[in-house]
């Protein structure tokens, strides 16, 4: 499941302010099966996109449906802390980042041409003030 495709799914019902529960299952549970039956052309973006519509809206009517006697808050803690865990999967899914360089303590994160350039500009200046 995707988290994008989950907030995308649930942005109404998590947001919208003063709304009752009959309504706000009755109209997310409407958006779903509208979506499952392909209405509006939502699912057929890409080919990776549809099943993760068709997942994503699944388990949703699932848990409406499974769930009547849950409250509104019920819903929406519910839902948000599913956004927030796929958030952390996603986060576990990407490529670690790559360790710093190993530098002398004296090179100021330059690299070898760039230590070796200001190497020579500190014994030019050397030079100089003789």
């Amino acid at each position: 499941m995707d988290r994008g495709v989950w907030l995308q799914l649930l942005s109404g019902f998590l947001n919208t302010p003063n709304l009752t529960l009959e309504k706000a299952r009755e109209d997310l549970l409407h958006l779903l099966t509208l979506i499952l039956r392909g209405n509006g052309g939502h699912i057929y973006r890409h080919k990776a996109y549809r099943p993760k519509v068709e997942l994503t809206a699944k388990i949703l009517r699932k848990v409406l449906t499974e769930h009547p006697e849950w409250s509104l808050d019920d819903y929406r803690r519910c839902f948000g802390w599913t956004a927030r865990l796929l958030y952390v999967q996603q986060l576990g899914d990407r490529p670690q980042a790559k360790p710093p360089r190993q530098t002398k303590d004296d090179s100021f994160g330059l690299n070898q041409a760039n230590q070796n350039a200001l190497q020579n500009l500190l014994n030019r200046q050397q030079k100089k003030g003789r």
